[in-house]
């Protein structure tokens, strides 16, 4: 079993004022904890999370980005050229999804991973289960307890 972690949970997580912060904190959470196997990223999703934290005047929490990435061992897949040439070819015909969403759900079907933290219920007509919106819902009561102690605020 395995996961896909996409640039919207990344970014959720490092804003505190994002309005899913606390649905990434838990999502994060689970796949910290292994509830969803192996958690996989794309290099194209650092990319991107690095580009919004830039744009959105929050620079200073790449380095924490990078830093938790490593830490957290989340298992970087790098678009090599046929992945690349494939994403390309379907983004022409579906030019308003991204790249980069394409990319990850084209390395989903062929790792057979059906699970991705995102915020985008793109993913979900691509066969995908997504995790993220309302997911503090699916905490129980000991996880809000422990989530709350360590962020040290309210999560009800």
């Amino acid at each position: 079993m395995a996961i896909l972690i996409d640039t919207s949970i990344y970014y959720a997580l490092l804003d505190p004022d994002d309005e899913y912060h606390l649905d990434a904190v838990a999502v994060i959470y689970h796949i910290l904890k292994g509830r969803y196997g192996r958690p996989y990223t794309i290099d194209y999703v650092l990319v991107e999370t690095t580009l919004l934290l830039k744009t959105r005047r929050l620079s200073h929490k790449i380095s924490l980005f990078i830093e938790f990435i490593q830490k957290q061992q989340i298992k970087i897949i790098c678009v090599d050229d046929s992945l690349l040439n494939e994403s390309l070819e379907t983004l022409v015909k579906n030019p308003r999804a991204s790249l980069t969403d394409i990319a990850q759900s084209i390395i989903a079907r062929k790792l057979g991973i059906k699970y991705i933290a995102s915020l985008d219920d793109w993913f979900s007509r691509q066969g995908l289960v997504v995790l993220g919106k309302n997911y503090t819902s699916t905490l129980s009561r000991e996880e809000l307890s422990e989530l709350r102690k360590y962020l040290g605020k309210d999560i009800d």
